[in-house]
């Protein structure tokens, strides 16, 4: 008599169809089926590098009530995306306990299976998890600051709760990064850059980028670590770059892996799609090069992502639209009738940026007599708006920011913060941070949209130059009400020097 014991896998059967019929005599018999109710196959389980982690699955069998541990043996297996997606085995206990978790940092978790093999029958059980490994320090606001003059780079870390927040000071030297920050601080910024091909010994799918006015170099984005040829220069192919060479301005442009920069007047592109990286300037025309100035205003998510620029030697506004394209071109003038100023407009740009609602650019230009000229158009080049703006002693603002949703103009003189409303021209005094003084004014702009909602919040950051340069400052989130309503506290961080620039490094 043989003993058939019924697995219920689709293959199994698929399989038993396709064969020539067995006409042998075979008594059926249930399986021990095993049920583990703790794991769940849909959600994921976080694990943080080096600390402990204990698993203890709730496993439940139809015909052995008391779960005999001898009967029964354990694998807990993943694919490692590290080693070219092998499968390997970490554990074969039936509970899974670390003092210190093993399994590196990656950007996506880790694919498991808790398997159970009942040794009397010889069948297993897989069950299926997710499981993501994140350093301790894994995301949050980078900031780049200013302390005593000297640039640092600290972080606002989001902590294990994905819900509170703990500032880390000197983020390089808490790591113990070999990146030594030279010169004034300037600017720092992330984003997904797709696997690289730009650089030899560079292999970071993911960029952070540190900036001051000497240079720039990328961070390992998981543990921070560095090495020389993380520098930008070993990024830019066939450019004679000048000393001191560093980013200006660095944007995501639409797809991950594509994205303009700003650095020394010159505008450049990286596009990994189309084999794009960036060399040879992109601002030259008619035979001449010409310097722009330090905006990218473009949607970071639009995967069209025109870009708009200004040449500040000849006062007009030019684009640059496809990746295959080797230099900018000039925009066409609308027609009179529907004509609200001319691209090559004569002015000095002042400001500029995205308009994420309506999709628009939003330029601040100032002309001879000193009057100040607020114009917003599309990328394609129609005009939405042109007049002169009346916000009160703009001619003293020091930081600029336009709301994504809303589109006020927000700008500060000192520590008082103003909001503009271009359709009725009206300012509102928002915000009077006193002695305090404003560094930055901003609104964040996120890559995974669908995680992170906070892209309407202004944030202001300003600092007391009373108290001591390494935590003096204060990074505050507010709420921007419709029709000039009081600005709304969310959130506020402190302990930290005063930020000149922030991006928040995202998961």
């Amino acid at each position: 008599m043989k003993k058939i014991y019924s697995y219920l896998l689709a293959a199994s059967i698929v399989i038993a169809s396709s064969c020539k019929k067995d006409l042998g005599n075979y008594e059926y018999h249930d399986i021990n089926k095993v049920t583990v109710s703790n794991i769940s196959e849909t959600g994921t389980i976080t694990a943080v590098f080096g600390k402990p982690l204990t698993i203890k699955p709730e496993v439940s069998y139809t015909m052995d009530t008391k779960g005999d541990p001898s009967r029964y043996s354990y694998e807990w297996t993943y694919f490692d995306r590290t080693d070219a997606g092998k499968i390997k085995v970490l554990a074969t206990t039936k509970d899974l306990e670390f003092e210190g978790f093993p399994l590196k940092v990656t950007q996506d978790p880790y694919q498991f299976y808790y398997r159970i093999t009942d040794k009397e029958t010889g069948v297993r059980f897989d069950h299926p998890f997710k499981l993501n490994v994140r350093n301790e320090i894994n995301e949050g606001w980078l900031l780049m600051t200013d302390v005593n003059g000297n640039a640092q780079l600290d972080l606002i870390s989001l902590n294990l709760d994905n819900t509170t927040f703990t500032p880390i000071n000197d983020l390089l030297a808490k790591t113990g990064s070999d990146l030594k920050l030279k010169g004034k601080p300037l600017m720092v910024y992330s984003y997904d850059t797709g696997t690289p091909f730009v650089a030899p010994g560079i292999n970071l799918p993911y960029g952070i980028y540190v900036g001051t006015d000497h240079e720039t170099n990328r961070i390992q984005p998981d543990n921070f670590s560095y090495s020389s040829n993380y520098n930008i220069e070993n990024e830019v192919f066939g450019y004679a770059s000048p000393e001191n060479f560093h980013y200006d301005v660095l944007r995501k442009s639409g797809l991950n892996g594509r994205a303009y920069m700003i650095a020394n007047g010159d505008l450049f592109l990286y596009d990994k799609t189309y084999g794009v990286r960036f060399s040879t300037p992109l601002n030259y025309l008619n035979g001449k090069l010409f310097k722009i100035a330090p905006f990218i205003p473009i949607n970071e998510n639009d995967g069209n992502g025109t870009c708009v620029v200004f040449d500040v030697e000849n006062k007009r506004f030019v684009k640059h639209s496809i990746s295959t394209n080797a230099t900018v071109s000039t925009f066409t003038d609308p027609v009179v009738a529907s004509r609200k100023f001319s691209y090559s407009i004569g002015m000095d740009l002042i400001y500029m940026d995205y308009y994420l609602s309506a999709k628009e650019v939003v330029a601040i230009l100032k002309n001879a007599s000193n009057q100040y000229w607020l114009a917003a158009f599309l990328p394609a080049g129609t005009q939405n708006y042109y007049d002169q703006m009346t916000a009160t002693d703009f001619d003293k603002a020091e930081q600029i920011a336009i709301s994504p949703d809303l589109g006020y103009i927000f700008y500060n003189v000192d520590g008082k913060v103003y909001e503009y409303d271009r359709a009725t021209k009206n300012t509102k005094l928002m915000l009077d941070k006193g002695a305090e003084k404003i560094s930055v004014l901003k609104f964040q702009t996120f890559h995974k949209t669908t995680k992170y909602k906070d892209y309407n919040k202004l944030i202001v950051c300003s600092y007391d130059p009373a108290l001591p340069a390494d935590k003096n400052a204060k990074m505050e989130m507010f709420t921007v009400p419709t029709v000039h309503g009081d600005l709304v506290l969310d959130k506020t961080f402190t302990g930290f020097g005063k930020v000149v620039s922030l991006h928040y490094r995202e998961r």
